[in-house]
């Protein structure tokens, strides 16, 4: 009972759509009214699911509900009701708007509309007196049931239909100790990880049987003590991730005590079990050696240059620290987004996002670009294109961001300092400089006579990322600022004709100016006349000519 395998939403434009899918375990309880899944499906194998809102009235008597895609990503609860035993068609009396292929129904992948209402089951409860039915809620990977966050107290009723009032009655005495056996089902991922669900009632825990979501046919036998009003309070921990049902099932006995062959039995709700944290293990040079985790602005050695690749390896793991291996196996694989923050103290102001940070959930295990254990996902790709130091937080990040599939994100343990991340190149722009002449009168100078500017030469450099449009690292300003007359090398003049003479000119030259914004000026001098054509070294008369000089200088960081 109350199983409903569901799938993940796309986001599609509002359209006209294919048909309303109801998804059930194909048995109810006539006692009860029995929960089942509803979508609006875009095509006839509901790869995609309509965004608009739908109403629809279920049959047999059942529910009129709103919803959008499908009940259980918008939170509706769908409910059909049969109060006598026997096999009944599900269905829907309407649909607005209409679809243009009415109403389905599927058990697993088999479609099938039959639903065998029973007189006899188990449904889960909030173990109160009286019991209300319970919805299991949202759980994290290798918690407690029972534990906080979202603690529930959950009992397993076995119940039956009381033929005078119609009523779920208890079919075991307070205090019978009975064997069920219980499975629980991966719905999405559609396959299990190999991690089991364990089940705790009266201090004795067992691990059962898992399943894939093609079918349930494997249990475990629990022992169970049921109390008031034939329930069993127990807790289950999954150490794993995705979308999971619980199964049971109790082999009637006869007058002597013999099994049947006919099983009473029961299923929970779809549930999600999204992961407890994500952890970035390692993050490296491509050369595999360390990110040095620098403290300040001056620090060596740095780690990459901004924008240019570096890796790092996440998992996603439950709360005990251990991986959970179907992470990045869902129908629509999870991703995990990798978010920087600026170090504070050090005077960093822009914080751009990180280069392909948002890690494919196709990334995680053998499917990758790296070849991982399960759970894990190794990215070569990534890039920071600013200058800084930067801690990075990792959280769910897949095709409907932070929201692990429709229930909400894990926001992962923060890195310690990555960086720091020094400008990849400059941009060098320039004025148009010229030089006087020393006879104004006659607009020339004599070789061997000092000159100098009449407008000095102005280099405005500018600090650059790596990628797309070579983006200004907009930080390398103040301490972070590196440009230094010690820094620049390979300044040199060069006449295009004649020898020239710069052994008078400053030193240090030129000026360097930090203008913020990660962009600075040099600017040169002559420091007077201090520029000349070497007239000894000529040795004879030439004709007159055009000072043409070039000025080059390496700018480095």
């Amino acid at each position: 009972l109350h199983s409903f395998p569901t799938r993940r939403s796309s986001d599609l434009p509002a359209a006209g759509y294919d048909h309303i899918r109801i998804e059930d375990d194909g048995e109810g309880l006539t006692c009860d009214a029995e929960p089942v899944v509803v979508r609006a499906c875009m095509d006839a194998n509901c790869t995609s699911e309509y965004t608009s809102p739908v109403i629809a009235t279920l049959t047999p008597d059942g529910d009129t509900i709103t919803f959008t895609g499908n009940t259980i990503a918008s939170g509706v609860t769908a409910r059909v009701r049969q109060s006598t035993a026997g096999v009944v068609a599900l269905g829907a009396n309407t649909i607005t708007p209409a679809p243009n292929n009415g109403a389905r129904c599927f058990i697993g992948a088999s479609e099938n509309c039959n639903m065998n209402f029973v007189n006899t089951g188990f449904r889960f409860t909030d173990g109160a007196n009286p019991p209300n039915p319970l919805t299991v809620g949202v759980q994290i990977a290798g918690k407690s049931s029972a534990s906080a966050p979202g603690a529930q107290t959950i009992a397993l009723q076995a119940v039956r239909t009381d033929t005078n009032t119609g009523a779920c009655v208890g079919v075991f005495a307070s205090g019978t100790d009975v064997n069920v056996e219980m499975g629980s089902q991966c719905n999405d991922p559609a396959t299990c990880a190999g991690r089991n669900v364990s089940i705790t009632n009266n201090s004795v825990t067992t691990s059962i049987a898992n399943n894939p979501d093609a079918g349930v046919s494997s249990y475990t036998s629990v022992p169970l003590r049921f109390t008031t009003n034939s329930q069993a309070i127990l807790s289950f921990t999954y150490p794993d991730v995705g979308q999971i049902s619980l199964y049971s099932r109790y082999n009637i006995l006869d007058g002597g005590g013999s099994p049947t062959g006919n099983y009473m039995a029961g299923s929970s709700n779809p549930f999600v079990v999204k992961p407890a944290d994500f952890v970035v293990t390692s993050i490296l040079r491509l050369d595999d050696t360390a990110n040095p985790a620098n403290t300040g602005p001056s620090d060596v050695p740095y780690f990459v240059k901004a924008g240019t690749n570096f890796k790092a390896t996440v998992e996603a793991r439950d709360i005990n620290g251990n991986i959970t291996p179907n992470y990045g196996n869902e129908t629509v694989p999870e991703g995990v987004l990798l978010t920087p923050s600026l170090v504070g103290g050090l005077g960093l102001t822009n914080n751009p996002a990180i280069t392909n940070g948002t890690i494919s959930g196709v990334e995680f295990g053998s499917t990758g670009a790296v070849n991982d254990a399960n759970g894990v996902a190794t990215v070569t790709n990534l890039g920071w294109p600013e200058v800084g130091i930067i801690t990075v937080t990792p959280s769910v990040g897949g095709g409907d961001g932070d929201n692990y599939l429709g229930v909400g994100g894990t926001t992962g343990t923060t890195t310690g300092n990555v960086g720091r991340f020094i400008p990849n190149a400059f941009t060098v722009a320039y004025n148009a400089p010229a030089f006087q002449t020393v006879c104004a009168a006659g607009s020339f100078t004599y070789m061997g006579q000092g000159f100098q500017y009449a407008t000095a030469p102005v280099m405005t450099v500018t600090a650059v990322a790596a990628g797309a449009g070579t983006p200004t690292t907009q930080n390398y300003t103040g301490a972070w600022w590196k440009v230094t007359n010690a820094s620049l090398t390979g300044k040199s003049y060069t006449a295009m004709a004649q020898p020239l003479d710069t052994g008078a000119l400053p030193n240090p030259d030129p000026v360097i100016a930090d203008t913020g914004g990660g962009s600075g000026t040099l600017t040169f001098s002559t420091g007077g006349a201090n520029l000349a054509f070497d007239r000894a070294a000529i040795g004879a008369p030439v004709a007159p000519f055009d000072a043409e000089i070039s000025l080059a200088i390496n700018v480095i960081d």
